[in-house]
Protein backbone atom coordinates (compact mmCIF):
# COMPACT_ATOMS: atom_id res chain seq x y z
CA UNK A 1 0.00 0.00 0.00
CA UNK A 2 0.97 3.60 -0.05
CA UNK A 3 -0.08 7.06 1.00
CA UNK A 4 -0.48 9.67 -1.74
CA UNK A 5 -0.46 13.41 -1.12
CA UNK A 6 -4.12 13.30 -0.12
CA UNK A 7 -3.09 11.03 2.79
CA UNK A 8 -5.78 8.52 1.79
CA UNK A 9 -4.45 5.02 2.43
CA UNK A 10 -4.01 2.58 -0.47
CA UNK A 11 -3.83 -0.93 1.07
CA UNK A 12 -4.67 -2.73 -2.19
CA UNK A 13 -2.36 -4.92 -4.26
CA UNK A 14 -2.20 -4.70 -8.04
CA UNK A 15 -0.29 -6.98 -10.42
CA UNK A 16 0.94 -5.88 -13.84
CA UNK A 17 1.47 -8.70 -16.32
CA UNK A 18 3.08 -8.76 -19.72
CA UNK A 19 2.98 -11.18 -22.59
CA UNK A 20 5.67 -11.60 -25.22
CA UNK A 21 5.23 -8.95 -27.88
CA UNK A 22 2.61 -6.84 -26.09
CA UNK A 23 1.90 -5.06 -22.85
CA UNK A 24 -0.44 -6.76 -20.42
CA UNK A 25 -2.59 -4.92 -17.94
CA UNK A 26 -3.28 -4.23 -14.30
CA UNK A 27 -5.25 -6.78 -12.30
CA UNK A 28 -6.42 -6.40 -8.72
CA UNK A 29 -5.15 -9.15 -6.41
CA UNK A 30 -7.92 -10.02 -3.97
CA UNK A 31 -5.86 -11.03 -0.95
CA UNK A 32 -7.03 -12.18 2.45
CA UNK A 33 -5.54 -10.49 5.46
CA UNK A 34 -3.66 -7.25 5.35
CA UNK A 35 -0.31 -5.73 6.15
CA UNK A 36 0.19 -2.59 8.22
CA UNK A 37 -0.20 0.47 6.03
CA UNK A 38 3.31 1.21 4.91
CA UNK A 39 4.94 4.00 2.99
CA UNK A 40 8.39 3.98 1.42
CA UNK A 41 8.69 0.17 1.64
CA UNK A 42 10.61 -2.11 -0.73
CA UNK A 43 9.04 -4.87 -2.76
CA UNK A 44 10.34 -7.64 -5.00
CA UNK A 45 9.36 -11.05 -6.37
CA UNK A 46 10.84 -14.47 -5.63
CA UNK A 47 9.01 -16.86 -7.97
CA UNK A 48 5.29 -16.20 -7.35
CA UNK A 49 5.84 -14.57 -3.92
CA UNK A 50 5.66 -10.80 -3.70
CA UNK A 51 7.73 -9.69 -0.71
CA UNK A 52 7.37 -6.32 1.05
CA UNK A 53 10.00 -5.23 3.56
CA UNK A 54 10.49 -2.24 5.84
CA UNK A 55 8.86 1.12 5.26
CA UNK A 56 7.24 3.33 7.83
CA UNK A 57 3.88 3.84 9.42
CA UNK A 58 1.89 6.91 8.52
CA UNK A 59 1.25 8.36 11.96
CA UNK A 60 3.28 8.42 14.03
CA UNK A 61 6.15 8.03 11.56
CA UNK A 62 7.87 4.88 12.76
CA UNK A 63 10.45 2.96 10.71
CA UNK A 64 9.67 -0.75 10.33
CA UNK A 65 11.83 -3.85 10.08
CA UNK A 66 9.18 -6.44 9.31
CA UNK A 67 8.57 -8.43 6.17
CA UNK A 68 5.40 -9.72 4.52
CA UNK A 69 4.76 -11.93 1.50
CA UNK A 70 1.85 -12.65 -0.82
CA UNK A 71 1.79 -15.74 -3.06
CA UNK A 72 0.02 -14.27 -6.08
CA UNK A 73 -0.30 -17.71 -7.71
CA UNK A 74 -2.24 -19.20 -4.78
CA UNK A 75 -5.93 -20.02 -5.25
CA UNK A 76 -6.68 -17.66 -2.35
CA UNK A 77 -3.74 -15.25 -1.92
CA UNK A 78 -3.17 -14.21 1.69
CA UNK A 79 -0.70 -11.80 3.26
CA UNK A 80 1.63 -13.66 5.65
CA UNK A 81 4.16 -12.14 8.02
CA UNK A 82 7.72 -13.39 7.51
CA UNK A 83 9.45 -14.72 10.62
CA UNK A 84 12.77 -12.95 10.18
CA UNK A 85 15.84 -14.54 11.71
CA UNK A 86 18.33 -12.41 13.59
CA UNK A 87 20.47 -10.58 12.82
CA UNK A 88 18.19 -8.57 10.58
CA UNK A 89 18.57 -5.10 9.06
CA UNK A 90 17.77 -2.13 11.26
CA UNK A 91 14.32 -0.55 10.80
CA UNK A 92 14.32 1.77 7.78
CA UNK A 93 12.25 3.30 5.01
CA UNK A 94 13.01 4.77 1.62
CA UNK A 95 15.62 2.10 0.96
CA UNK A 96 16.47 0.64 -2.43
CA UNK A 97 16.14 -3.10 -2.88
CA UNK A 98 17.58 -5.30 -5.62
CA UNK A 99 16.57 -8.95 -5.95
CA UNK A 100 19.43 -11.44 -6.06
CA UNK A 101 18.97 -15.19 -6.58
CA UNK A 102 16.46 -16.20 -3.86
CA UNK A 103 16.98 -13.09 -1.72
CA UNK A 104 17.63 -9.38 -2.03
CA UNK A 105 20.15 -6.65 -1.26
CA UNK A 106 18.88 -3.69 0.74
CA UNK A 107 20.70 -0.35 0.33
CA UNK A 108 20.47 2.84 2.33
CA UNK A 109 17.25 4.30 3.63
CA UNK A 110 16.47 6.40 6.67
Amino acid sequence: GGTPRSQQERPDAMLYTTEIGKWGGWTAVNAAGSIPVQAYASGWFVESNFIVWGGRTRSPHQALSDGWYLDVAATTPKWEKIDLAKPKPLPRYGQATAPFERGAFIFGGR
